[in-house]
């Protein structure tokens, strides 16, 4: 038993040696880039923010980052999500999608006919992704008209294919 927990600890401390020496390696690169002025833009403001102790420019990059990382992951999930609900019929709905900073906004367009189908797929396929993010503070807020309505797709949302 005693020679499991030392695996564990010899694995945990190769695990911590491996992630620093990457971190060291990166903040290298990282230098180089700078003196060299190759660095991108959010990098030259992350260590602008960093070395002027600018913790409200901090904390806006880094929950710009997050809301993004989020959205993203939500936006993955849910068309997952529906494509596994809808299969073949997918085609026959308009999603379009927009965000604020911890929604994603979805406008979708039904066809008439068997429109509880398509509207129980799309509820639920918005529940089910906004379970698993509602912790995190992000979740999805959904609009569905019928194409009948003849609503035109707000022109800030962004169709999907």
């Amino acid at each position: 038993m005693e020679t499991s927990s030392k695996y564990q600890t010899n694995s945990t401390e190769n695990n911590l040696d491996k992630w620093f020496d990457d971190l060291i390696n990166q903040l290298h690169i990282d230098h180089l880039q700078l003196s060299t002025k190759t660095a991108d833009a959010d990098k030259e403001n992350f260590y602008q923010n960093l070395i002027s102790n600018n913790v409200d420019g901090m904390l806006d990059s880094m929950n710009k980052d997050r809301m993004q990382y989020y959205i993203s992951n939500i936006l993955f999930s849910y068309s997952k999500e529906l494509f596994i609900r809808l299969q073949n019929n997918i085609d026959k709905i308009k999603i379009a999608v927009d965000y604020s900073s911890t929604k994603l906004l979805v406008w979708s367009e039904i066809p008439s006919e068997n429109e509880a189908y398509y509207e129980d797929a799309l509820l639920l396929s918005e529940a089910k992704v906004s379970a698993i993010y509602f912790d995190r503070g992000f979740s999805i807020s959904s609009t569905i008209v019928s194409k009948e309505d003849n609503i035109k797709i707000p022109t800030q949302y962004k169709l999907l294919n």
